[in-house]
């Protein structure tokens, strides 16, 4: 049970929560030269981090499937079951 950030109902138990990003702002990470090892098939060879440009999540809202729906672009809501999403 919880309340939609969005349209304030109370949404009773059993539906999943979405979050709905509501502020995002550019972020810079910094490329590692550190060497760091890779786990799995290449295993023992050190890589480094290039680092790289992208969006940060600022401020987010938990929102009911409804509104979720209603968002403007898919990638911003996501099912709120702890787990990071893929990112490519």
């Amino acid at each position: 049970m919880y309340r939609c950030d969005v349209c304030a109902k109370v949404i009773p138990p059993g539906i999943r929560a979405r979050r709905i990003v509501v502020e995002t702002q550019p972020h810079s990470h910094p490329a590692r030269t550190i060497r760091q090892r890779r786990r799995g098939r290449s295993r023992g060879k050190p890589m480094t981090d290039p680092g790289g440009v992208g969006p940060q999540i600022v401020r987010e809202a938990t929102a009911c499937p409804a509104c979720a729906s209603d968002s403007a672009d898919p990638r911003e809501s996501r099912p709120n079951d702890g787990v990071a999403p893929d990112t490519p």
